[in-house]
């Protein structure tokens, strides 16, 4: 966990950051059901602009929530310009060497195993937030993730 990063963060960019996690693990529990985790490449791609169309998602960078939050910070000050965006992608941010192409579950060829992953980083970044008690509001209830969703601006 990059908890220095995570600590220059002001309580603005936390609080999209607590969306960003539950809109990814949202999207990516209802991804993971779609098959038997044979979907190609092109149909992962095809599925996410999909999902992000039905719940009203626009402009997302790369049709994924840790991508378009990792190209705002590299855009901020606050963060050192040295970083590449997939150092500074939330996934990476709490977990550490998190990269969404790792073998064991990469998104394209294993999203339930990609889903499993996002749920613990989500988890973990949940933890964090409660020990540094800055705002985070209880989100423990997953089964209402769909009602949770924030509806991105255009």
């Amino acid at each position: 966990m990059n908890k220095e990063l995570l600590e220059k963060l002001p309580e603005e960019l936390l609080k999209e950051l607590d969306e960003v996690f539950e809109n990814c693990e949202h999207m990516w529990r209802d991804l993971s059901n779609l098959s038997n985790n044979t979907v190609s490449l092109l149909d992962i791609g095809y599925e996410k602009i999909k999902w992000m169309r039905l719940y009203n998602f626009k402009n997302i960078r790369g049709n994924c929530f840790f991508c378009d939050f990792s190209y705002k910070l590299q855009n901020l000050s606050i963060i050192d310009s040295n970083y590449g965006s997939c150092d500074i992608c939330p996934g990476n941010l709490i977990g550490k060497n998190f990269s969404c192409v790792y073998y064991e579950y990469n998104y394209e060829e294993k999203p339930k195993e990609f889903y499993i992953k996002v749920k613990q980083l989500n988890k973990e970044y949940k933890e964090w937030r409660l020990k540094n008690d800055r705002g985070q509001k209880d989100t423990s209830d997953n089964n209402n993730l769909g009602e949770n969703i924030t509806t991105a601006r255009s």
